[in-house]
């Protein structure tokens, strides 16, 4: 038995924990600015769009780095109360790395199941990794599905449920 380290605080995934994009019982700040309302900032390798989650006191994140076409993929952790950088896990894409000027490889928000994060990536490289950094499997989906992709990159941010990852989760269930 694996005991869960969920909290009622963690944000596991794009949209949050029950996917509805709101905090439940929590005062949130009216007003964001450089400096109004923000507790820490951390530089990132590369570039770095997709959102953040919290599991317990950890921050996860995720960004693409290199000269071009940003075929180095970056999963990064914070401590949620510090900001500072716990660890910082690199893998090389293996699939293409296609995204728009504006966007990066890494667009995907990461998801979390309390004891694993799943980092999905343009270039439709999976990773996992637990708590620690430490990792559980890498699987470059490109070769699966060499024609998966588009022309400005992908942003499907994976969705954790019933003990399965599924990297294409579209939130939007509207959008074709």
């Amino acid at each position: 038995c694996i005991a869960s380290t969920v909290t009622a605080a963690d944000w596991l995934q794009f949209r949050g924990s029950e996917n509805r994009s709101t905090a439940s019982g929590e005062s949130l700040p009216t007003e964001i600015s450089s400096e109004k309302n923000v507790t820490w900032k951390s530089p990132l390798v590369g570039k770095g769009v997709s959102g953040p989650i919290v599991v317990g006191k950890k921050v996860f994140v995720t960004a693409s780095s290199g000269p071009v076409v940003q075929d180095r993929l970056h999963v990064l952790c914070f401590d949620a109360d510090s900001g500072k950088q716990l660890w910082h896990r690199q893998f090389w894409a293996t699939g293409r790395c296609f995204h728009h000027p504006t966007s990066a490889n890494a667009a995907p928000t990461p998801a979390s199941d309390g004891q694993r994060v799943y980092a999905f990536f343009s270039s439709n490289d999976l990773v996992c990794l637990d708590l620690d950094g430490n990792l559980q499997w890498y699987r470059g989906l490109g070769s699966d599905y060499p024609k998966a992709g588009n022309d400005v990159g992908m942003s499907s941010s994976p969705l954790v449920a019933g003990g399965a990852v599924d990297p294409a989760f579209n939130p939007n269930p509207f959008a074709p």
